[in-house]
């Protein structure tokens, strides 16, 4: 998905954008999400979070199913996802990051969940 914006008064183009790939299989689930807002970008309705910002965000996790009919787990899904922001203008230029670790993420066959995950966070705010 993308968009694209013109002000007349300033004379500015801007552009936005989103974009997605992602593989889901019985065994595991793979994705890649990557967002741009430019600097000039002026949606004329609507919200951004940020004008001058690249968002990365890849991440996945394996899913484990017990092969025993008698265990109470339906499924133990482990992985992690990662985000990552930069200038839109100087890719060099951090501006924040998380890491999403999540080694215990337990489906029970009743619905239950039990989930533990670590969330360390970066941030250099421009």
């Amino acid at each position: 998905m993308a968009s694209y914006s013109h002000d007349d008064e300033f004379q500015t183009d801007g552009i936005a954008g989103r974009f997605f790939v992602g593989l889901t299989t019985k065994d595991y689930y793979m994705g890649y999400v990557n967002g741009f807002i430019s600097e000039n970008y002026t949606p004329g309705m609507g919200f951004v979070l940020q004008n001058n910002v690249m968002y990365h965000s890849p991440g996945g996790y394996y899913i484990w199913r017990p092969k025993k009919e008698s265990s109470i787990i339906r499924r133990w899904d482990i992985g992690s996802f990662m985000e990552y922001y930069h200038d839109f203008s100087d890719f060099s230029n951090f501006q924040q990051a998380n890491i999403y670790v999540f080694p215990v993420y337990i489906i029970f066959k009743d619905n239950g969940l039990l989930r533990y995950g670590i969330i360390p966070t970066w941030q250099n705010i421009n």
